[in-house]
Order: structure tokens, then sequence, then C-alpha cells
């Protein structure tokens, strides 16, 4: 693809291809690269689910994951955005699958690989507070299915590519399928039902993905770097006692709190290969586990956009009721 041709002219002229543009993390970012000059292509199977959101974008229909496909995209592009994310119960068959392929373009091309990293690596025994140094440690096969992961980016990288690695917790926003947040809070218009995963007195660690995006962005537009480049994001780091307190505070409606079925979730798991492999996890809501994100504050100068849990509830607010 000749830049020359792209769909939107970039004002800033880089260019950025979104894989699993429709998701959380590709969305966001894709709203963020746009709102700062970028031109942005995103990849999806079917234009027919497209919101009017993401019609501002130019995207192609096709196969993300089709090598021969891909390469055609992504020539002339600048930087790739991987947010291509299986369902939980096809981690094993696709995830490094897709990766590999992502990888084998990028380092073709030589485009700049932006990576959504979680904190599935570490055990919060060992580790309640994560440095981009800290040792993995997984505890779970979804664990050391994403250690895996981030060793075929270092060795993409060790063979000359380059990227940027984003690490951050629970994705909270209104267009994010997957996101724990959306399965647990109901804002209904005359209540919020909550749904507790853990005690309520426990943190837990969630990105605001537009605020995500921006600090994405700001990486991005800083002056190119080599190799691979790991971040970690803290995010909001809070109790769902304090997500209660906020969710009353800024709806002004009472909160309905109720407990989430694990135990629902381990009969239905003997059957059902997705949902035991959704309790698998459920370790990561019983103990802390925070990011610190100093390197971060540090290479952006103290710019790093995290809205406080009011605003992002308001803005969650205000969306809904558009």
């Amino acid at each position: 693809m000749d830049k020359s041709k792209n769909f939107q002219n970039a004002e800033n002229g880089k260019s950025a291809l979104v894989l699993g543009i429709t998701g959380g993390f590709g969305r966001y970012v894709a709203l963020a690269l746009k709102n700062e000059g970028w031109a942005v292509t995103g990849i999806t199977r079917s234009k027919a689910k497209l919101d009017s959101e993401l019609m501002q974008f130019n995207i192609v229909e096709g196969d993300a994951t089709d090598i021969e496909f891909l390469s055609k995209i992504a020539n002339g592009q600048d930087v790739l955005v991987y947010g291509l994310n299986p369902e939980y119960h096809l981690w094993s068959k696709y995830c490094k699958q897709w990766l590999n392929t992502s990888l084998e373009v990028a380092l073709k091309l030589q485009l700049k690989l932006v990576f959504p990293a979680n904190v599935y690596n570490y055990d919060p025994e060992r580790s309640p507070t994560i440095y981009e140094e800290t040792a993995f440690s997984p505890v779970s096969s979804k664990g050391t299915l994403r250690v895996e992961m981030e060793n075929q980016i270092k060795n993409f990288c060790l063979a000359g590519g380059n990227a940027l690695l984003i690490r951050a917790g629970d994705f909270i926003a209104q267009n994010a399928p997957s996101a724990w947040f959306n399965f647990l809070v109901e804002m209904k218009a005359d209540k919020t039902i909550l749904q507790l995963p853990s005690d309520d007195s426990i943190t837990h660690s969630w990105a605001y993905l537009p605020d995500l995006a921006n600090v994405v962005t700001k990486l991005l537009e800083r002056e190119e770097t080599q190799g691979l480049e790991t971040y970690h994001y803290a995010g909001l780091n809070i109790t769902f006692r304090e997500i209660e307190r906020s969710l009353q505070k800024v709806r002004g409606l009472p909160v309905k709190t109720k407990r989430f079925p694990w135990w629902a979730l381990a009969i239905i798991g003997l059957f059902s290969y997705q949902m035991k492999a959704v309790r698998e996890m459920r370790y990561l809501w019983q103990k802390p586990l925070a990011l610190d994100d100093t390197k971060l504050q540090n290479a952006l100068e103290g710019t790093v956009l995290q809205r406080s849990l009011d605003e992002v509830i308001a803005d969650l607010e205000l969306k809904r009721q558009a």
C-alpha cells in the first residue's frame, strides 16, 4: 500500500494499521492516533457491524491472520497496532499463531509493533507490585501463554524488529466487548447493579482505555527508538467499595451489590471450557496486584493521562445517555 493512496491523509505524515479495531484496545488507540493527525487503517472480517465511530477510518475487509493479505495492507504503514484477542477458550490454539503472523510482517516491512500486555504473567503472592524488570511468575495456563507471547516479541526485536509493549490492568470503556468492568457493572436508568468478584476491600488495577490510548499515542510520537520498549501504566488501583461509592455519587442512584457467581462457573466449567478458562483467572481478584509506572511518568515527563474514578464513571454515564 502506497502511503500516498491512504484513505486519509496523515496530518503529521504518520500512518498506523490497527488489527482488532472493533475490540477495545484497537478502537481506542485508533481514535487517539486519529486525534493526533495519524492516518489510521483498520482490518475487519466484515464491515456489516461497524458503528459510526469506526466508519470514520479506512476499514479494509479481510483476514488479519492471513500473512499475504496482511503484508499487502501493511505495506507503507509506520506502525502495526496489535489488538487481536481470541476468546479465552481459543487462546491456546490461536494466540501465538496470530501474533507470529504479525511479527513476520512487521519485521519484513520494518513496522513498529504496539502490543497490549497484561498482568497474567505474575503471581500476586510473589509480586504485589510489579515493575518493568520484575521477573515473570505465571500461575495459570493463560499466564504461561502470555509469557510465551512476550518472548516471541523479544525474539522479534533481537532479529531487528521494534516494539512498544504497554502493560496495564483490566480495561474500562464503553466499547470494549470483553472488558470485565462491563460484565460487573450494569448502569440501568433507575439503579446500578454491581457484582463483586472478590471482597470489596481488595484493590484491583484498572485502565480507562481512552486514557491508556492517549499514553500509547504520546509514546509513539517521541523520538524513534530501537528494539523493545516496555512500560507499565498504573491506571486506577481501587477497591470495589470505592467503585460503589463513586457510582452512587456520580449517578445519584441506588447501587445494588451482589456476589459474582463463581460457584456457577465451577459447575458450568465441567461442561464448558470457556467458563473453566474464565474461572481459572479468579486468583487475580483475590489478591492485590499493582503496576508501578515511574518509568512511564519519567518518559512522558509527568504528562501521563489518568482521570479519577469519578471522572471515569461520569464519562461512562455521559456516553450511556448519548
